[in-house]
């Protein structure tokens, strides 16, 4: 009897980094689904955000990283930053060190995020294969994917509305609520006002006013979803 494949959530985002390529080759399964939080959903307790290094600097300055570990961390006990590139080559680190490590150690104490640095892909999905064997306890006890929690608060209620876009996760609402700052704005936008927003581009455009616009037609539950939700 052919072995079941242990099974990996990972962002629609990812497919181009390289990794979940990998990981396929290395036996797991790897499904793609429109994450609200994090990049790669291990367990129902663990989740990777991964970030270029270059990314990862960024968006200490900019602060990002705080906003998108606060999320992970409100979701799963067991957050974990993955961060792909050589520390050493890179300029801002060398410039201010004290803020880089000064941020590291404030994702570590405030948000108890575990950090884990890479050189490339390959050595990620690695690092990936290595922290699923660890968590063959925890595996299975409960579901990859849950449903969000409703909130009271304007800002996540606005979150979710626009995520729900299609091709667009909590990542690209942000991203998008930032540009446009209501989500009215959003729906009232042409195709080529959203194809500007960087990640969204022409396709997916074309997709969410295809979406917004379309006469409903009564649909039955899709089945893929039901799926993740196992």
């Amino acid at each position: 009897m052919m072995q079941r494949r242990i099974r990996i959530v990972a962002d629609e985002r990812e497919k181009a980094s390289g990794v979940p390529d990998v990981l396929n080759e290395l036996g797991f399964r790897v499904e793609f689904a429109q994450l609200q939080v994090g990049d790669y959903v291990l367990s129902h307790r663990t989740a990777i955000e991964r970030k270029s290094l270059g990314d990862f600097v960024s968006s200490i300055y900019d602060g990002r990283i705080f906003k998108q570990v606060s999320e992970l961390s409100s979701k799963f006990p067991r957050p974990i930053l993955l961060v792909e590139g050589n520390v050493a080559d890179d300029e801002k680190v060398a410039e201010n060190p004290t803020i880089f490590y000064g941020a590291l150690a404030s994702l570590i104490t405030a948000y108890g995020v575990f950090t884990i640095f890479t050189d490339n892909h390959l050595n990620s999905a690695l690092a990936i294969k290595l922290l699923m064997e660890h968590l063959a306890d925890e595996r299975g006890k409960g579901p990859l994917i849950t449903k969000p929690i409703k909130s009271e608060e304007p800002s996540l209620q606005q979150l979710y509305l626009v995520s729900a876009l299609p091709g667009i996760g909590m990542k690209l609402a942000r991203r998008l609520l930032e540009t446009f700052k209501t989500p009215k704005a959003i729906l009232n936008a042409s195709i080529p006002e959203l194809a500007k927003v960087e990640g969204v581009g022409r396709a997916k455009a074309v997709k969410i006013k295809k979406v917004l616009e379309e006469r409903f037609a009564e649909a039955s539950e899709e089945a893929s979803q039901a799926k993740l939700l196992e």
